[in-house]
């Protein structure tokens, strides 16, 4: 995602079931369905997306989208989808990182009776 801001391409439907986990520590953005282009010259493309267009995923959506759906999509609302994205996958990572806690190092501590 840094990439495509960095080269002025907003992603404009960014959700976890766009992102595909390649290897460990290599994820794949798809679905540029909503995706547009600008530069320094205002130059947009492609003619099919629009930073304007309607539709998406409702729950990934930033505020200002919510409240105006014909609003500009922008990089700030790809970054507060990938915070949703976060959001959604911060339990399964939390039971992943449990699997790998050597028990045996932690204090027991007996239930009083």
């Amino acid at each position: 995602m840094e990439h495509l801001h960095e080269n002025g391409v907003v992603h404009g439907d960014l959700k976890s079931l766009n992102i595909l986990v390649a290897e460990p520590e290599q994820a794949l953005l798809t679905d540029f369905g909503f995706f547009y282009v600008t530069d320094d010259n205002g130059l947009q493309g492609p003619t099919l997306s629009s930073s304007h267009a309607l539709g998406s995923t409702r729950a990934y959506e930033a505020p200002e989208r919510l409240e105006d759906p014909e609003s500009r999509r922008t990089t700030k609302s790809d970054v507060f989808a990938f915070g949703m994205v976060c959001y959604e996958v911060a339990p399964y990572l939390c039971l992943q990182l449990e699997a790998y806690v050597p028990y045996s190092c932690l204090p027991i501590r007996l239930l009083p009776t």
